[in-house]
């Protein structure tokens, strides 16, 4: 069963947002994905977006988000505190 029963997420994209689209698929979130021909909504602001559950979350915060709402995979995988710690290191790296 998918941890968010009911309305599906909607993962809005510019440019395929992998990162976002790996954690709701190892997660098992049930969610959509949306194509946008322009990088940024007026209403919004810059892609990628998640949206759903009356909220939009922007790209930098996507990843906490499902992890505070939904499922959090470090947990699930029983990192310990530091490997947690490397795991935000390293993500960071590959972000910046």
């Amino acid at each position: 069963a998918m941890a968010n029963g009911g309305e599906p997420l909607v993962l809005v994209q510019f440019r395929p947002a992998w990162a976002a689209q790996a954690y709701l698929r190892l997660a098992g979130l049930r969610h959509e994905v949306e194509n946008w021909r322009h990088p940024f909504s007026a209403s919004a602001g810059a892609l990628p977006q998640l949206r759903g559950r009356d909220r939009i979350v922007p790209e930098e915060e996507i990843l906490r988000d499902l992890a505070a709402r939904f499922v959090d995979l470090d947990e699930r995988a029983g990192l310990t505190a530091a490997q947690r710690a490397q795991a935000a290191g390293f993500e960071s790296i590959v972000r910046n």
